[in-house]
């Protein structure tokens, strides 16, 4: 099966995807190729990832590896375009009161 561009397919489809992928390896020892853009769905779905710029590999290694302290400038560059949201920050504007713009 081949998936082009995953942002093209609707979220469920998406997840049903990443779930039979992990079905797969684990039930099967699997071993895949999985070519992605998004950073979230390789840190998800794979084991080991490699960094490509310009058609060459510029980083490999385990995906924690790679990702919690990429040696490339490339790497870093691509990580810092894509940062993690942190849970904790996103859920303090969701107390005290709603903001209004009554006068």
């Amino acid at each position: 099966m081949r998936v082009s561009q995953e942002k093209n397919l609707d979220v469920s489809v998406q997840a049903q995807l990443l779930n039979l992928f992990q079905d797969l390896k684990s039930e099967l020892g699997l071993t895949m190729v999985f070519v992605a853009h998004q950073l979230s769905i390789i840190a998800q779905t794979a084991d080991q990832v490699a960094i490509m710029y310009r058609g060459k590999v510029v980083e490999q290694g385990p995906v924690g590896d790679v990702f919690r302290d990429p040696k490339d400038p490339y790497t870093k560059a691509l990580l810092a375009a894509h940062p993690q949201p942190d849970p904790d920050q996103r859920l303090a504007g969701l107390f005290g009161d709603a903001p209004t713009t009554a006068g």
